[in-house]
């Protein structure tokens, strides 16, 4: 109601200025809730995300069937819709499979369930995202405190699962006695897979049973990284628009 009164429809020639209505009126909330102005935008973005775009929805957090947390998964995994007139239908859509299952969503099952919706009703749109998504993959560091450092990287899904698994593969190849964490020896092996260096046990014996394996044999030779993807077999020949999913992943 605030937006209304107000952002009203967002086209007035103020909304160029830097403290335009959106700001003013998520100013009043933050005052109103004793939070940030920036959690302020984001409750009255999504307010007005289940306004516009689900209302159907927003009936079923009115009526206690779903939690907040699990209807802001909605709103952002819904949102390449926007505008598109499939919208109303992913709405109502969504609304059912809400009825349909009446205790707890999990995270997973929530985020799988919108995606297939959303897939099923305009799945160039999603394949659309998906190309924006892969050409914005990157990598990235940022320093932290006592000397330490992240280093992280965005790619395709199943990159991430064939990565992981190489450099679980190689943090296990220590012996019993190496006394780093399961944490610890991850983050050596990936600098080690990373770098090109010999990955090495630390445990300090002579007799010492790892078989480390050269950098360049990572994973081991006999080892495999499978990636389990279900779907059936329209998808698989490209004649059918039904969503595939990525095993520890979700929907593709």
């Amino acid at each position: 109601e605030l937006h209304r009164r107000i952002v009203g429809d967002g086209k007035r020639p103020e909304d160029m200025l830097v403290v335009d209505g959106f700001a003013d009126c998520a100013a009043r909330i933050a005052l109103a809730l004793s939070v940030s102005q920036n959690a302020a935008e984001q409750v009255l973005r999504e307010a007005v995300a289940l306004r516009d775009r689900l209302p159907e929805v927003a009936e079923r957090l009115r009526n206690g069937q779903i939690s907040q947390a699990r209807v802001s998964t909605i709103i952002a995994r819904t949102d390449l819709l926007t505008g598109h007139a499939c919208m109303a239908d992913v709405d109502a859509e969504i609304a059912a499979e809400l009825d349909l299952h009446r205790g707890a969503w999990s995270a997973e099952r929530l985020r799988d369930m919108i995606d297939r919706v959303v897939f099923r009703h305009d799945p160039d749109a999603v394949r659309e995202a998906r190309r924006r998504a892969l050409a914005d993959r990157r990598m990235s560091t940022k320093p932290q405190p006592d000397g330490m450092a992240e280093i992280s990287a965005t790619m395709a899904a199943e990159n991430v699962r064939i990565a992981a698994a190489a450099v679980k593969s190689l943090a296990a190849a220590v012996c019993a006695h190496d006394e780093r964490t399961k944490a610890q020896r991850a983050s050596d092996a990936m600098f080690a897979l990373l770098s090109g260096t010999r990955f090495e046990c630390l445990c300090g014996r002579e007799d010492c049973a790892a078989e480390i394996p050269e950098p360049a044999t990572v994973p081991p030779v006999d080892a495999k990284v499978v990636i389990h993807v279900v779907c059936d077999e329209g998808t698989l020949a490209g004649t059918a628009e039904n969503a595939g999913f990525v095993d520890g992943h979700g929907v593709i």
